[in-house]
């Protein structure tokens, strides 16, 4: 029997006292053998992880390649030419160079010019359509800015008389209301000296007081064009307008009296009117408060305020006005204006009968000026057109007439 070597007993008895009893010896797997320098020994168990391996079969290997052969190199005759793929081949850039594509000038050129004209016609529409709505406007701007020139065709009928002397004679004849002989020494007066400034103005409002509307408008327009008081021959342009029924040109010529003066209330006023007798009103209101900032005295504000009520009436809004005048109403006896605002909405809900009274009570009042511009109004100028029963109470005197022309 060999003898046990010693070392080999100690290990085993140290393995035996630190192993557990009752459990099994587990071989070491390769990796601990591997870390421990420990070869494995025949009666040793496998471990567990290296029994689950399932073996590989090994793959058989490819046979060896043959080498190749040398082939003979062709001579210069059998050489075929290379074919044009790999002459581009050989002149194409690197591939890291930067490739740069041909731009077709002329495709771009067309292509601006195709948005040009588009854009053209755009604009060309639309200078067309605000020139439409514009005409009169540009028509008098044009001509103020030509030369003006006075119509000489014809002998001179006041032949060896100097302006000076013409002017003072017109002078006289419209002292004593001869204003047709008056308005052609004047204007004969303005072709001998075109110096003379006011000479047109002055022509067509004598024309217009005298209710020559054709000519004075005529007049006014040459005043325009020689820039004497083109705010008020526009002003007066516009009036003339509204007598012909022609609303536009009327809103257009109060629009260019505002341009020209921005601080009188009058073209404010009556361009709001022009507004609301268009239908418009809404956009009178602004107007009407523009002249109340500007308004001469209390009286022209208090007028102001009642046309804003009537457009806001004519707008639909009624009963808020209503409600406004039930206020007034409680608070004590109502103002001319507000009796007429009141007579307004009666109209309106087809009590003429009411409305008669009111209009009675206003006319009856201290505030006779008051009552006459509220009248003049458009509104009651229709309602005693369509109700009969209303024109003896809506009628006024010449002197007491305001100055807008309905009728």
């Amino acid at each position: 029997m060999a003898e046990e070597n010693p070392d080999e007993l100690e290990s085993s008895s140290s393995e035996k006292e630190s192993r557990p009893s009752g459990s099994r010896r587990r071989g070491l797997t390769p990796e601990q053998r591997r870390f421990l320098n420990k070869p494995r020994s025949p009666n040793e168990p496998v471990a567990e992880s290296q029994a689950e391996i399932p073996s590989v079969p090994e793959k058989p290997l490819p046979p060896p390649e043959a080498e190749p052969t040398a082939t003979p190199e062709p001579r210069p005759s059998e050489k075929k030419p290379a074919a044009s793929s790999d002459r581009k081949e050989d002149h194409e850039l690197p591939s890291g160079a930067p490739v740069i594509q041909p731009t077709d000038k002329g495709a771009r050129k067309i292509e601006l010019q195709q948005a040009f004209l588009i854009l053209g016609a755009i604009l060309l529409l639309g200078i067309t359509f605000y020139g439409g709505t514009k005409l009169n406007y540009i028509k008098f701007l044009i001509a103020s800015r030509n030369a003006p020139a006075m119509d000489a065709d014809g002998p001179d009928p006041y032949p060896g008389v100097a302006a000076p002397d013409l002017v003072k004679q017109a002078l006289l004849d419209e002292r004593a209301g001869k204003w047709q002989d008056a308005a052609d020494r004047f204007l004969a007066a303005k072709r001998k000296d075109l110096q003379y400034r006011g000479i047109l103005f002055r022509v067509g409002k004598i024309l217009y007081d005298h209710r020559n509307f054709d000519s004075a408008d005529e007049a006014f327009e040459r005043a325009v064009a020689f820039g004497e008081n083109v705010e008020a021959a526009n002003f007066y342009r516009g009036l003339i307008a509204v007598r012909q029924n022609n609303l536009p040109a009327a809103e257009q010529f109060f629009e260019a009296a505002v341009n020209a003066a921005p601080f009188v209330s009058d073209y404010h006023y009556y361009w709001g009117e022009t507004l609301r007798v268009d239908l418009k009103p809404k956009q009178s209101l602004p107007h009407y408060e523009r002249a109340i900032l500007l308004a001469r005295n209390e009286q022209d504000a208090t007028v102001c305020r009642f046309k804003i009520r009537m457009g806001r009436i004519e707008a639909a809004e009624g009963e808020t006005v209503g409600e406004e005048l039930a206020k007034k109403r409680a608070a004590g006896p109502l103002s001319v204006d507000w009796l007429m605002t009141s007579a307004a909405l009666q109209i309106r809900a087809g009590h003429i009968d009411e409305a008669r009274q009111l209009i009675l009570q206003a006319r009856a009042g201290q505030s006779p000026g008051l009552f006459a511009s509220c009248v003049n109004d458009f509104y009651f100028n229709e309602a005693a057109r369509k109700n009969p029963e209303l024109a003896e109470p809506l009628h006024l005197e010449l002197d007491l007439q305001a100055p807008f022309p309905f009728r």
